[in-house]
């Protein structure tokens, strides 16, 4: 059976999920907005790090990875086939730029995704991946079984962000739109980018 557990990163209060499952040795993550966490959760589950799957480039999701990457280079990094490889790598567009510390991140194993593509995580669970660009040019949502992860394209109740580098606010009022639509046919659980629970 699924499992999700989720962590708050310190950095923008952004999500980072494993998956996994309890017989299960390898676990997947959706976003790594840090690396310590995450490697904490792993040594005391007694778990390894199969891939993880971005839903858009910014550095508060992507953070972590390249202390993931530099640790385990086989790791997979599911991204959008829509410039996400670009974004990753374009301090302006992943917002590095704007920090104290520009980075890019690199891989040999990046895996893109189109709208619609389908990833087995385990042998009876299997992700959808769905193109929902606007509020970055690479943005995508993931449906895992009852669960969606919507990153920054829907964080319930809050507008969505449509005033960064790459952002579009027609595009993003569309995702939104169809976010909202499966949401409610399918009666799924959101998973969003970020805790807007959680205070400084």
């Amino acid at each position: 059976m699924l499992n999700i557990h989720q962590i708050v990163n310190d950095y923008q209060h952004s999500c980072t999920y494993i998956l996994y499952e309890e017989d299960c040795e390898y676990v997947w993550l959706v976003d790594c907005g840090g690396a310590e966490a995450v490697e904490v959760w792993l040594r005391d589950n007694k778990k390894t790090l199969k891939g993880v799957f971005l839903t858009h480039c910014h550095d508060d999701h992507i953070r972590g990875l390249r202390q993931i990457i530099q640790q385990q280079p086989e790791v997979k990094v599911c991204l959008s086939a829509h410039e996400g490889i670009r974004c990753v790598q374009d301090i302006r567009l992943n917002l590095s730029k704007y920090t104290s510390e520009p980075f890019q991140v690199f891989s040999d194993h990046f895996v893109e995704l189109k709208d619609g593509d389908k990833s087995l995580l385990f042998p009876d669970t299997e992700l959808t991946a769905f193109q929902a660009d606007g509020h970055s040019i690479d943005s995508m949502i993931y449906r895992v079984g009852k669960w969606l992860f919507t990153g920054d394209a829907y964080i319930p109740p809050l507008a969505v962000v449509t005033k960064l580098p790459g952002s579009d606010k027609i595009r993003a009022a569309e995702s939104l739109e169809m976010i909202k639509g499966l949401v409610e046919k399918e009666q799924l659980i959101v998973q969003p980018g970020h805790n807007i629970n959680t205070t400084t």
